[in-house]
């Protein structure tokens, strides 16, 4: 029979090891969370950096188009449109008329 003042220290005891556990468990779950968020920034700022990069390299190969086309045609390209419907519009917004 145990002394009456050993009483409930099994109790105590599995409260003890319960609570550990529980704070355990708890720090490893928020450790999973910072990791999975941390990959999930890693992946977004990739994908933007190769966005960025195939931005500049479309860009590049445009202005290298422009390029051989105005020594091909010997004629600048401003950028406006030289015929069609929007023609007339930006000449009359820019001549004022």
């Amino acid at each position: 029979m145990p002394k009456s003042d050993e009483r409930g220290v099994a109790l105590l005891l599995a409260l003890l090891v319960l609570t550990l556990l529980t704070a355990l468990i708890l720090e490893f779950d928020a450790e999973a969370r910072r990791e999975y968020r941390a990959a999930a920034t890693f992946r977004d700022d990739y994908k933007a950096s190769m966005l960025t990069r195939a931005a500049v390299q479309a860009t590049r190969a445009v202005l290298a188009q422009d390029l051989l086309r105005e020594k091909m045609t010997g004629t600048k390209y401003d950028g406006r449109p030289t015929s069609g419907p929007c023609r007339s519009r930006i000449t009359r917004s820019v001549m004022g008329s």
